[in-house]
């Protein structure tokens, strides 16, 4: 995971203003980078997370936060879903 987009999932956490979900997704982040690595690299969802990312940060400067967590959970539900995908078929 590159500094910038570490820095954009920290400042949605923080502003989540949510120590477990920090907590757990420090722990997590070493976990992440690996899988993140071979997961952009071997599928076409990069430009999707891509967009996915644009639009929840619309939403945010827009102040819609409801449209926000909506985005954001959709975008950790459908990489959940490619991940799941990607290893039921390895």
């Amino acid at each position: 995971m590159n500094k910038k987009k570490e820095s954009f999932h920290q400042f949605i956490f923080e502003k989540a203003n949510n120590h477990y979900l920090l907590t757990y997704a420090e722990q997590l982040l070493v976990h992440v980078r690996r899988s993140e690595h071979y997961f952009f690299n071997n599928s076409g969802h990069k430009l999707q997370s891509y967009q996915d990312h644009l639009n929840i940060i619309k939403a945010l400067e827009t102040k819609d936060l409801d449209r926000g967590r909506l985005l954001i959970e959709h975008n950790w539900i459908d990489l959940f879903k490619q991940i799941e995908n990607l290893f039921t078929t390895l």
